[in-house]
């Protein structure tokens, strides 16, 4: 079962100066509240940009040693008065151990402490939000406990009423570089690296190749982008990979779909990619979807994974994983391309790259991305999309075959990779936006550090899905009825 962690960097950095300081000689603690969800496999617990924090002074304390520090019964008290009156379904407590160095451990007066606490809430919190139902949400409560010292930390779930009563979390922070802290954190690079992969030793460092082993893509798109995009991710050494994509391979797909071979033609573009990426590496734990992302059933699949690829041509899609990036704070990196015909030939590609928390989202960049008259038309109610396409708002299109081809979709996956590895190793500031014309040699980016765009308030979805997990459904298209009311009798309604 995967169980993970995910800081905001904003979040991870004010709890981190507050708890290691230089000259430090006593424990601290700090409360975080967060929203933790479920999967069918997993469990992620989200703390997003904007989550409470509470950073305890040292008056809120009975006493304070060196390896040990006692909360004031009325100071606890009050952080519990203030949790129950949220909607928040986790608490987190955390404490430092600034007398380590590297990795940090809990240790057995850790261990007695949270288990004291956690058989509190079992027994007197959590039968409060029942019984209080005017003024606090009655849901079942998760209690993380975290330790953090100079260069590391651990966290794990607590729930006295399992028979495991510690489970431990991966530790990752969303950020301008990603940062995690596994629980495997006593590793040999010797072991580690297999020998295929040796290659990469003199740029990548042996953590940060141990980091991709444990991690896993979802991309969504296995077109022209996507099986140049997964075959790239496994090459690199991720350790599993979730596809889904819905179309099945025709043969005008054949001048882009990398190893797509007449024969297969009319099967599903997922199943031909899953058996050439298994033949390849044996070791790469595969999963396929042929569904349209935005099916039901398939939003767990964010809940497990720990970045998003986007390799699509379908702006309605780039829209919901935008949702689904800030939603389950997932790094979300999007590449496109387009080839232009008129008024002379050009070669277009664009980058996009999304930092939950830390960086605009493509709703709020200020960077025109997304094709908003077609999103529009997609989430419109059938009686809205009706009226306007009557007043001429909307026009029904046939399908058009886009010119494509194959060395533009290697340009562009080849830059979305190395902006991946970029963001793992930290080279240099991570790209939010790109785009590059062949026609006029234009290559124009803007990173975090010329363009260091933030979250917006105001924005529908930074300002309101982040860190939300699976207790918010994500915007999905509204189905369009086959039958549609007539507009006569839609006007007669008015």
């Amino acid at each position: 079962m995967k169980t993970v962690i995910r800081f905001s960097e904003k979040v991870w950095s004010r709890i981190r100066d507050h708890h290691i300081q230089p000259g430090k000689r006593c424990e601290t603690l700090s409360y975080v509240f967060a929203r933790t969800t479920k999967a069918y496999d997993s469990t992620t617990v989200l703390v997003a940009h904007d989550a409470p924090v509470l950073l305890l002074d040292e008056d809120c304390f009975e006493k304070r040693s060196a390896s040990s520090v006692h909360l004031k019964k009325a100071v606890l008290d009050q952080i519990l008065f203030q949790f129950a009156g949220t909607d928040f379904n986790t608490l987190i407590n955390i404490h430092d151990h600034w007398f380590d160095s590297e990795n940090t451990v809990f240790s057995r007066i850790d261990d007695t402490d949270d288990q004291r606490f956690d058989q509190y809430l079992r027994d007197r919190f959590e039968p409060m939000l029942r019984e209080q139902s005017s003024f606090s949400v009655d849901r079942p409560i998760f209690n993380v406990s975290t330790v953090i010292c100079d260069g590391g930390a651990s966290a794990r779930l607590v729930d006295t009423r399992k028979s495991d009563v510690f489970q431990p979390l991966d530790i990752q922070v969303i950020g301008d570089q990603f940062q995690c802290f596994p629980v495997s954190a006593s590793w040999s690079a010797a072991e580690d690296a297999p020998e295929w992969l040796n290659r990469h030793r003199d740029f990548i460092e042996p953590k940060q190749q141990h980091w991709l082993g444990l991690s896993e893509v979802l991309l969504v798109g296995a077109g022209g982008l996507g099986a140049i995009l997964a075959e790239s991710l496994a090459r690199l050494g991720i350790g599993a990979l979730t596809i889904v994509d819905p179309d099945l391979l025709d043969d005008s797909n054949l001048n882009r779909f990398q190893g797509g071979c007449p024969s297969d033609v009319g099967q599903q573009k997922v199943r031909i990619l899953a058996r050439r990426l298994k033949a390849m590496f044996p070791e790469l734990k595969l999963s396929i979807h042929a569904l349209p992302v935005q099916d039901e059933v398939l939003e767990d699949v964010f809940s497990r994974a720990d970045f998003l690829i986007g390799g699509l041509d379908d702006d309605v899609t780039r829209y919901y994983l935008n949702a689904a990036s800030v939603q389950y704070m997932l790094p979300y990196f999007d590449g496109g391309v387009s080839v232009e015909t008129r008024p002379m030939v050009d070669f277009r590609s664009r980058l996009s790259v999304v930092l939950p928390g830390t960086s605009a989202c493509l709703q709020c960049s200020g960077v025109d991305v997304l094709d908003w008259a077609a999103i529009d038309e997609a989430y419109a109610h059938p009686a809205t999309r009706s009226i306007k396409q009557a007043a001429g708002y909307v026009l029904d299109r046939p399908e058009i075959s886009a010119p494509s081809v194959y060395g533009l979709n290697m340009a562009c996956s080849a830059a979305l990779m190395q902006e991946f590895t970029n963001y793992l190793c930290g080279w240099r500031p991570v790209t939010t936006n790109s785009l590059t014309e062949w026609q006029t040699n234009r290559h124009d980016r803007a990173d975090r550090e010329t363009y260091p765009s933030w979250p917006s308030e105001d924005c529908p979805t930074c300002g309101f899905r982040s860190g939300l997990g699976g207790e918010e459904c994500l915007p999905r298209p509204l189905p369009q009825s086959e039958l549609e009311p007539s507009i006569e009798n839609l006007l007669n309604d008015f």
